[in-house]
């Protein structure tokens, strides 16, 4: 009785969340998404203040100075990708982690140890993937994601009435949703977002082989690679992405060939 309550719960709750998907524009996919995208943003932006107050910003001239050529011209490469709304702000952070990230609404910062050792064309291909995270509404997907495995979780622990039970379907839940749901998706959506920063990167005139060579730079640093499975971590694995970025070299060449061509004109 209880395996069935289990699967009642479980047949409740998949039909509604099937039912919530979303055209992404940048992507042309249709994805999980639970909240409007103006709850979104306002999140996003909550969350961005929040990281600068605790943060200290860079006061390196040439850094921020660096940042904002390539962002102006990464978000001019956008075009119509950015959703209605977006707002798009960037700082450096200053901080010897090599690293950047977004946030829902156009909010991005990237830390002073990437500005240290990436060059333009890298920086390029940086800033582009944390544009792709937002035009492709990752941050979104994300927090829908986890609304699902909560409320599924929730749904189903309620319909079993012993402890032992609901204790041993949480471990198992668990494993089954850290590994079988979140981690996997997380990889796409990096995946997602290396295919459209890529993408920005060229159209905005940056050389395609910053991307790899930006690859290959984290690979190193890493110490020549990830010590754990890629199924096992929330993001691919650096050769892998790699391997993903030559694929798409010949299309991306073909729009930075574009891109500098219309300048000479």
């Amino acid at each position: 009785m209880k395996r069935l309550a289990v699967i009642i719960a479980l047949l409740i709750a998949v039909p509604f969340f099937c039912c919530a998907y979303s055209k992404v524009e940048s992507t042309g996919k249709n994805a999980l998404i639970l909240m409007s995208l103006e709850e979104e943003q306002q999140l996003g932006t909550e969350s961005y203040n929040e990281i600068l107050k605790e943060s200290k910003l860079s006061t390196n001239v040439t850094y921020n100075k660096r940042l904002d050529e390539v962002a102006k011209r990464l978000i001019q490469a956008v075009g119509k990708d950015a959703p209605e709304g977006t707002q798009w702000e960037y700082h450096v952070i200053e901080d010897e982690q090599v690293n950047a990230f977004a946030v829902p609404g156009g909010k991005i910062a990237v830390y002073s140890g990437l500005m240290a050792i990436a060059s333009d064309e890298e920086l390029a291909y940086v800033v582009g993937h944390e544009l792709g995270h937002v035009t492709a509404r990752h941050g979104a997907q994300r927090m829908s994601q986890q609304a699902v495995i909560s409320a599924v979780g929730s749904l189903a622990q309620g319909a079993m009435k012993s402890d032992t039970s609901a204790a041993l379907f949480s471990v198992a839940y668990g494993l089954g949703s850290e590994y079988g749901i979140i981690l996997p998706y997380s990889r796409q959506n990096e995946y997602e977002a290396d295919n459209l920063g890529s993408l920005y990167a060229a159209r905005a005139g940056y050389n395609p082989d910053g991307g790899i060579s930006m690859l290959q730079k984290l690979k190193s640093l890493s110490g020549g690679g990830n010590s754990m499975p890629e199924w096992l971590s929330t993001h691919p694995l650096d050769d892998n992405r790699i391997a993903k970025l030559k694929e798409l070299y010949q299309r991306n060449t073909e729009e930075y060939k574009k891109a500098t061509s219309a300048k000479k004109k």
